[in-house]
């Protein structure tokens, strides 16, 4: 009899094994069921413990959030609008934040246009949208990249007013509870009306009511549906989408806003078809990219004295339209866009009233291929544009128009000038003449006579900033100088000896009107201008330029019926060309040349930039009343009459 057998069954030869074996789960159970039994508690614990510490934090956020109405963009730097002398707008700079619109006060179409194409649950989802995270995951798979998004719009506008735009985990977990905080505060009606309000849609235009503006010149609140969907369109990309950096993408994207809206039925198939073939309307914010070399330097200098802000400030400059236009025209005349016998030459052309205001200026030949400003950035050599400060001195030193020197060969050291064309005349040459036919040897003999030095001095004097290199070919302009201050230096000449600061900003004020102080620093008005000139000597000068007009090599520039002086400039192998002077209001500085100074084939001062030069003032000052050169009694024109007495020409 077996014993310890009770079931009746037969035990084997692996009976005691087959025993073991089945008591292990049993062994296993003791332990496997209390672990997860207690991590579930401890786990439940955790989540629960969590999610009140989330929320109470979100609460905490809830209540500490400002309204989105008084949280600003933080742009880093005050909106500026820069207008004419006349009042008339030029350009914009920096972040446009328009007049708040009421939720009740946006168009509808706005409302549906934004939910349709970037949160179309909006009134439905509390701050995330699940739904939405997994449709662009899955979207996002398919592309093998990311081409869709799943926020919502609490989360863009929580990333707008309250975080930087890095992509870190840490900036979306602060995003989500912030959007959820957002939702908690808010309703729905605030959170969309302070997004639409809130929201970047390029070129410079933050909310609906700066993008309507810029884009349609409008208020928001009168968009058409056309319009709605395009700046729902520009939301996804603003810098790529808005209408003034790509118009067509942007009216691609505003199709597939249409056809979004037709989709979640807010408006029919057959009125988003009829929407997308309606010709659209838009704005130009300027027709002369030309102005941008202006509106820039302007912006600069605002920026400098003002780095940061949000208060618009509107600066007044000095630029009059119509001298701006006619030096485009003028440029554009004889340096058509991608004209090939032209190809490569840049300009610069800068018009200063007798105080320095700055009437017109062009930096370049195209501003969309070229921002560098070269009237106000490059440094040039002026070649015989220079002759007039060694005349000046020699002028001041007790020599006169009637003073005569012979034209012949001058050696000094290795140096040994030679006149254009190598030719020498042998003849005594009155300074008229010398001035008029830009004599090299008699301007060099000149400098010499007066000493380099005080031909130095006497640019310097007048307004030429860039250090200046006093050696024997001073005289014939090597040293360089920039264009804007050699402007300035004419201009002391035709205003009767008063050094002026070339300046382009009369005023800043906010938009209420309320006067700030008087722009600083050296551009500005200088009511107490400083005399460098004595008159008589400055009438003389005028004269000699007058002549060279009439007489000389800047007959080209002689292109309307009225006095005007000047000086022609040519450096050597025809890399730079000039034309300087002045008519009876106006004093222009005009350059032609290579930005690498490469020679240019026949070019002269008294080519294309007397050319220039002529056609700008005939332009600018066209109907007026011609005047005399003279800004004082017995000025230059009298003196011209008892120069050609002297001279018996």
């Amino acid at each position: 009899m077996l014993v310890g057998h009770t079931n009746g069954s037969l035990p084997t030869a692996k009976g005691p094994c087959v025993a073991k074996k089945k008591a292990a789960p049993k062994a296993r159970r003791r332990w496997f069921w209390p672990i997860v039994k207690w991590a579930g508690i401890y786990g439940f614990v955790a989540i629960t413990a969590f999610s009140a510490v989330s929320y109470g934090l979100i609460l905490y956020l809830a209540q500490s959030l400002p309204h989105p109405r008084d949280a600003l963009v933080a742009s880093g730097a005050a909106p500026i609008q820069i207008v004419a002398k006349d009042g008339s707008a030029l350009a914009n700079y920096g972040p446009n934040q328009g007049d708040w619109v009421e939720y009740a006060d946006i168009p509808p179409d706005m409302i549906n246009a934004i939910m349709a194409i970037e949160d179309r649950r909006f009134f439905n989802h509390g701050g995330l949208d699940f739904i939405g995270i997994v449709r662009a995951a899955a979207s996002n798979l398919r592309a093998g990249g990311i081409t869709e998004g799943g926020s919502t719009i609490t989360q863009q506008l929580a990333k707008n007013l309250y975080l930087t735009p890095s992509r870190t985990i840490t900036r979306k977990l602060r995003e989500a509870m912030l959007a959820i905080a957002l939702e908690q505060r808010f309703t729905k009606q605030e959170i969309l009306a302070a997004y639409l309000n809130r929201v970047y849609l390029g070129s410079g235009a933050y909310g609906i009511e700066a993008a309507s503006y810029r884009y349609f010149g409008k208020s928001a609140r009168t968009l058409s549906l056309g319009e709605a969907a395009l700046i729902a369109g520009v939301v996804k990309a603003p810098s790529r989408l808005s209408p003034k950096a790509d118009l067509k993408a942007s009216l691609a994207r505003r199709d597939l806003v249409l056809r979004a809206m037709a989709r979640d039925a807010y408006i029919l198939e057959g009125e988003a078809d009829l929407v997308a073939a309606l010709p659209l309307k838009l704005i130009s914010t300027s027709s002369d990219p030309q102005l941008r070399y202006f509106t820039d330097w302007v912006s600069a200098q605002v920026r400098e004295r003002y780095p940061t802000g949000d208060k618009r400030l509107k600066v007044f400059t000095t630029l009059d339209p119509k001298a701006q236009a006619a030096a485009r025209a003028a440029v554009r005349s004889h340096l058509p866009l991608d004209h090939a016998p032209t190809k490569g030459l840049q300009t610069a052309l800068v018009a200063l009233a007798d105080d320095g205001a700055i009437q017109a200026m062009i930096g370049g030949r195209d501003y969309r291929r070229s921002s560098y400003n070269r009237a106000v950035q490059s440094v040039r050599q002026p070649g015989s544009a220079f002759k007039t400060f060694v005349y000046l001195a020699a002028l001041e030193n007790g020599l006169s128009p009637a003073s005569k020197l012979r034209d012949t060969p001058i050696q000094l050291g290795d140096y040994a000038p030679k006149n254009y064309g190598g030719r020498y005349s042998g003849q005594l040459l009155t300074l008229a003449d010398a001035f008029s036919r830009s004599v090299n040897t008699i301007a060099v003999k000149l400098g010499e006579r007066v000493d380099r030095p005080r031909v130095a001095a006497m640019a310097k004097r007048l307004g030429v900033q860039t250090p200046i290199v006093v050696e024997p070919s001073i005289s014939l302009g090597t040293s360089e100088v920039k264009i804007l201050e050699l402007a300035a230096a004419y201009t002391a000449v035709a205003n009767g000896g008063y050094r002026v600061m070339p300046y382009a900003i009369a005023a800043v004020r906010l938009p209420r009107g309320d006067a700030l102080q008087p722009f600083p620093g050296k551009e500005g008005p200088k009511a107490d201008a400083q005399q460098v000139l004595d008159p008589r000597v400055a009438w003389q000068m005028a004269s000699l330029m007058e002549r060279a007009v009439t007489r000389g090599t800047g007959k080209n520039a002689k292109r309307a019926n009225r006095p005007v002086a000047g000086k022609t400039g040519t450096t050597q192998r025809g890399q730079d060309g000039w034309f300087v002077g002045f008519s009876d209001r106006l004093s222009v500085a005009v350059w032609v040349g290579r930005d690498d100074n490469a020679p240019v084939k026949g070019l002269t001062g008294g080519g294309m930039p007397a050319r220039i030069w002529g056609d700008f003032i005939a332009s600018a000052q066209h109907g007026e009343k011609p005047g005399g050169l003279a800004r004082r009694p017995g000025g230059p024109n009298k003196a011209l009459q008892a120069l050609e007495t002297a001279s018996g020409s």
